[in-house]
């Protein structure tokens, strides 16, 4: 089980009163990645809590993604412009993810505000953001037909691109 889904069905456990919902699913990022889009079809509005478990879930994953594309960037050469380009990226998808969290009535969690060591190499680091995102996109049952839609449209694509970057750097 990827990691993600563990994490959000562990905290949906605890919300018992969500209606449960099928979805049509698909998987984007192959899609995305050169075989075109495939549509999204959804059935039943779900709670927007599970929205606001998911954004704020991405919302820590984006910081420790930008964390660690800040610390890249402190390299020189070729690198560094592309870990700029990626961490501009990441705090785009940040500030995009707490407008919605608070749209939906919710707040930012503060641990996505910690720094964080940055271990793991660049275009790894993107290929795991790029991993939590596929995760919330296949798993859409938990999230309703306008959060999906955000995840799918905005926040995907623009993951897309960067992991793109991030990886054509790495050779």
């Amino acid at each position: 089980m990827h990691p993600l889904r563990g994490a959000l069905a562990a905290q949906s456990a605890r919300i018992s009163d969500v209606a449960p919902c099928t979805m049509q699913s698909s998987h984007l990022v192959s899609g995305m990645l050169g075989l075109g889009m495939h549509s999204v079809a959804t059935t039943v509005i779900l709670d927007p809590r599970q929205a606001l478990l998911a954004f704020n879930h991405l919302l820590r994953v984006e910081a420790r993604l930008a964390t660690c594309a800040r610390h890249a960037a402190a390299a020189t050469g070729a690198l560094a412009a592309v870990a700029t380009a990626c961490f501009i990226s990441h705090r785009r998808r940040i500030a995009q993810l707490i407008e919605r969290i608070r749209l939906l009535g919710g707040d930012p969690d503060p641990d996505a505000s910690l720094e964080l060591a940055a271990a793991t190499p660049l275009p790894l680091a993107e290929r795991q953001g790029l991993a939590f995102y596929q995760a919330v996109a296949d798993d859409r049952q938990r999230l309703d037909p306008q959060a999906t839609t955000f995840v799918i449209d905005v926040l995907l694509p623009q993951q897309v691109r960067t992991a793109r970057i991030a990886l054509a750097a790495k050779g």
